[in-house]
């Protein structure tokens, strides 16, 4: 087969990264021809895990498809693949899914310019190499030559192919599957040679056959075209796959035998640099793992972060994860949107290698609080949330989920009062005709008792029989948006999931608990008509509405008419479903005049 192209590779730099030269004419010679399908490299392999924004009770919050990754919390423990440029920020690819999408996003960082040409490729085998005619391809170009696009842009272009037995051969292009969303943005003034391009790519797994279960064959690459220099900068996954491209992109994807594996399996094993969200001691500051203080003068806050390393090469081989960059971020207990970097330097943390099969160690300097306004706002919500992103400086790093948010401190007590705190801020603006934001809380509560060594005596107190009794109680939230859908000829708002946030309560006492009297208070909130388990909060555009939340437990018969206490104490594992919090110490005095944390 003859084919004549104007673009010529020139050099290789660095492993999966490729410069090509446009403007030569070139006349090639290619040979076509057809060979059996193979499995995919089987040691690279990514997993798309399900969508965490809000775990246990609220799983389902997906990135925001606007072209925009940044501060999108749909994005939280996505995977994610850096490749390098040459720049401290590298270029990356993450992935992640919900029960009916695919979701991955594209970042390049320190492009010289805006091109047509700029483009991503995907590739998807959902019979992982044993069915052509079910491949699936597309070709994103994101850009316009010099044109700066805003936030929710549409792509130039997207052109889409089914069946690998054919797209290398001249062949009309396919409609995209109904569902399939992409956008773009981009930013740097066009001709400042330092620009930067997003895609946020949303997949129905139907219309695409991804399977549930098991793998499905996956490649990438992304072309960062430079217009003044008639270059092409590549960076391509996986590593094998990008020496099978010629020159034109069209009739050249890579044989399947080099592409690797994507998988939306809950039972998959995936290689690459984690924290465990589930393992209390992965994050943990320097006050018992889980407090902040901000009384002590001077105090000292430091945070730590401790991820794990099993990546592996194409053979299986455990390597080091080089570059490694953990940022710590803070926010108040409730629905956060909005996440404030520690004041400390450096931070991000690192950069740090971190061992074949080993662990890393990242630890922010030292947190000395003497804002008289963080202070303020620390000792009105001492419970706080913590997030560690991860990233690196170095090509070649999977990371099997991104981010990990944490949330839990400890504390004895027969009654307990907490704040929490409704942020309006990072979300779009009211419907129109409201001048504040709408929000609904749906409360739900779950008792039970545990008995536990009710023969044994306590070996400090000499007691017996102390029964554990539990509640857990979780606030769910939505905004009002003014947008409506009809469902079988009925009108319905829709509310844009906003998160959630609650606690576990634990006491110990002689009896069980019989009943927990629950509340929630604050400005701007009311009940919504005749029902018990809904609020509706009014937050300022752009505001904060701060709530107070109350737990006391109600040992042996209920009195539905009184709030008596209990003569045992509660200890509170109170956990934003949200994130990590971190309690602020603070000293109390007891009838001992000792001070306790």
């Amino acid at each position: 087969m003859k084919a004549t192209n104007n673009v010529v590779a020139i050099q290789t730099s660095g492993k999966n990264q490729r410069v090509f030269l446009l403007g030569a004419l070139v006349t090639l010679w290619l040979l076509a021809f057809c060979a059996p399908l193979n499995a995919q490299l089987p040691n690279y392999k990514l997993c798309y895990t399900q969508v965490v924004g809000l775990p246990i009770t609220n799983p389902n919050q997906p990135p925001t498809i606007d072209g925009v990754v940044t501060n999108d919390p749909g994005w939280h423990q996505a995977f994610r693949y850096v490749f390098n440029n040459g720049t401290p920020s590298s270029n990356a690819v993450q992935g992640i899914r919900d029960n009916s999408f695919l979701y991955m996003s594209v970042e390049v960082n320190n492009d010289a310019t805006y091109d047509n040409s700029d483009m991503f490729i995907l590739t998807l085998s959902p019979a992982h190499g044993a069915n052509a005619a079910d491949d699936r391809r597309l070709h994103i170009y994101p850009n316009n030559t010099g044109v700066q696009k805003g936030v929710g842009s549409a792509p130039r272009q997207v052109d889409y192919w089914v069946n690998s037995s054919t797209w290398n051969t001249p062949t009309a292009t396919s409609p995209l599957p109904a569902g399939t969303d992409i956008k773009v943005s981009n930013s740097g003034a066009p001709d400042s040679g330092n620009v930067t391009w997003v895609i946020e790519i949303k997949l129905p797994l139907a219309a695409y056959n991804i399977p549930a279960t098991g793998n499905f064959g996956l490649f990438f690459d992304i072309m960062a075209v430079n217009g003044n220099t008639a270059t092409v900068t590549e960076n391509f996954w996986p590593n094998e796959s990008g020496n099978s491209i010629g020159v034109f992109t069209d009739t050249n994807t890579p044989a399947e035998a080099t592409w690797g594996n994507g998988t939306q399996d809950p039972a998959a094993t995936c290689f690459g640099v984690f924290l465990n969200p589930g393992n209390s001691t992965d994050i943990t500051s320097n006050h018992s793992q889980t407090q902040i203080d901000a009384v002590s003068v001077p105090n000292s806050n430091i945070f730590t972060a401790t991820p794990h390393n099993t990546s592996v090469d194409r053979n299986g081989n455990p390597i080091a994860a080089t570059g490694v960059t953990v940022k710590f971020s803070i926010a108040n207990f409730g629905l956060a949107s909005n996440w404030t970097p520690i004041p400390t330097a450096p931070n991000p943390v690192g950069p740090q290698t971190i061992a074949a099969g080993g662990t890393g160690s990242f630890s922010s300097t030292a947190w000395n609080i003497t804002d008289p306004a963080l202070i303020a706002n620390y000792k009105a919500h001492p419970d706080q949330c913590i997030l560690v992103e991860m990233d690196s400086t170095s090509p070649g790093v999977t990371f099997v989920n991104k981010s990990v948010k944490r949330n839990m401190w400890v504390q004895t007590a027969s009654e307990v009062v907490k704040p929490a705190q409704i942020d309006a801020k990072g979300f779009g603006a009211p419907p129109t005709g409201q001048a504040e934001q709408l929000f609904d809380l749906v409360l739900s509560k779950r008792q039970e008792v545990i008995q536990r060594n009710p023969d044994n005596a306590n070996a400090t107190t000499g007691t017996k029989n102390r029964i554990f009794s539990r509640l857990t109680w979780i606030a769910n939230g939505c905004r009002h948006t003014g947008r409506f859908v009809q469902i079988q000829k009925q009108k319905y708002e829709i509310c844009e999931d906003a998160g959630a946030f609650g606690s576990i309560v634990e006491h110990t006492g002689a009896e069980a608990v019989g009943d927990w009297i629950t509340g929630l208070e604050g400005k701007g909130v009311n009940k919504v008509g005749n029902l018990k388990n809904v609020f509706r909060v009014s937050v300022p555009k752009d505001g904060v509405a701060d709530l107070t939340t109350k737990f006391q437990p109600i040992e042996g018969p209920v009195k539905k008419d009184c709030f008596k206490k209990s003569p045992g104490g509660a200890m509170i594992l109170l956990f934003g479903i949200f994130v990590v919090g971190i309690k602020i110490y603070r000293p109390r005095k007891r009838k001992n005049s000792s001070p306790v944390v």
